[in-house]
């Protein structure tokens, strides 16, 4: 079995109030980040967005 290796990826969020760096978070793929943003009380109507460390 093989295991994935953790990236690290920078989050933030736009609101009308502007941007916010949330900082980084370390997850197998961008699909795990958008789920954990989701417990962190992130909805999918906020403008959010992750990118590659």
């Amino acid at each position: 079995m093989a295991t994935q290796q953790l990236k690290t990826w920078n989050a933030r969020v736009h609101q009308d109030s502007g941007s916010k760096e949330l900082g980084q978070v370390h997850e197998t793929s961008e699909e795990q980040v958008d789920e954990g943003t989701k417990r962190a009380g992130i909805y999918p109507s906020d403008d959010f967005d992750v990118s590659p460390a």
